[in-house]
């Protein structure tokens, strides 16, 4: 089965879908490594992920309130991989042990007892799928997204109408910048075209000077 998402213009830049869209992945993240949580290898699995995290949180650009999910993905991981790494200190069997390192914490993956286990059964991982924005600003947003449909459907057309200009005249801005730079390299080649030439003529006149000078001063030479 495939599903395809459709997003109007309208919802695409806004603060709601952008958290949205943020929290749904940090749920399916906990979700997928918890499947790893008792793998000795676990943090390894796990430390691409916590590089792109560390790069995301410490992005400046993007908001501290969408930041706020992606930590607690940061924090969760963190706390399974020390865990892991705790256990494999006690060891005492290398990696080509296949059925050992199969049966390594065996016991606590009956019992669910590994950190992403735990937090998987807690209220706050549960509330994390619905989570939007935290802090001062994320109820107004939602309040204003659930109040969309009491614009009167002019005013909304009109809207509509103008962030359709505001897009048609910033593509016709970049349209023309692409334009120009495109003529100006197109003189420059031209320019570089026509020095070229111009070079390549003098070269040949001096040539042709110097060969008459030679034969010249052969004629002087065969006089004598």
């Amino acid at each position: 089965i495939h599903y395809r998402i459709k997003i109007g213009h309208m919802d695409f830049d806004t603060p709601y879908l952008h958290a949205s869209l943020v929290s749904n992945a940090v749920r399916l993240l906990l979700v997928y490594f918890s499947c790893y949580s008792y793998s000795i290898s676990f943090p390894e699995i796990v430390f691409a992920t916590q590089v792109f995290i560390r790069q995301f949180l410490q992005n400046a650009a993007i908001p501290f309130e969408l930041k706020t999910a992606v930590k607690t993905l940061s924090i969760k991981l963190k706390e399974n991989a020390n865990w892991i790494s705790t256990k494999r200190k006690t060891v005492q069997f290398s990696p080509q042990d296949f059925e050992k390192v199969n049966a390594f914490l065996a016991l606590e993956r009956m019992s669910q007892i590994s950190p992403l286990s735990k937090y998987l059964k807690t209220p706050q991982f549960e509330a994390l799928a619905n989570q939007c924005i935290a802090g001062d600003g994320g109820g107004d947003d939602e309040e204003e997204h659930k109040n969309d449909g009491d614009v009167d459907g002019k005013d909304l057309q009109e809207q509509r109408q103008q962030k359709r200009k505001a897009k048609k005249a910033k593509n016709k801005k970049l349209k023309l910048k692409t334009q120009t730079k495109q003529n100006r390299q197109k003189q420059n080649e031209k320019s570089v075209k026509l020095l070229r030439e111009t070079y390549e003529k003098q070269q040949k006149s001096k040539n042709v000077q110097m060969m008459g000078i030679g034969d010249i001063v052969q004629d002087l030479e065969l006089s004598d």
